[in-house]
């Protein structure tokens, strides 16, 4: 996992479609799921994959903070 908390890919999985996705990490930082995020390159500006980026890393926040019951790290 890069330092921003996401994981990007453009094109290797599938020509032509982008993916980001963060961890959902336990108490102890440890990988419980992930969060992905999958998109076709040409429906999105290239400054909306920052804004994409976020909202996936909040919704593993989020699912982190309801199975563990705080905030992981």
């Amino acid at each position: 996992m890069r330092t921003d908390g996401v994981a990007w890919e453009s094109g290797e999985v599938t020509d032509g479609f982008r993916s980001v996705a963060a961890a959902v990490l336990d108490q102890a930082g440890w990988p419980l799921a992930a969060v992905a995020l999958t998109w076709e390159s040409s429906r999105s500006e290239e400054d909306r994959g920052s804004l994409l980026a976020e909202r996936v890393r909040e919704a593993a926040d989020e699912i982190a903070r309801v199975v563990s019951g705080r905030r992981p790290g």
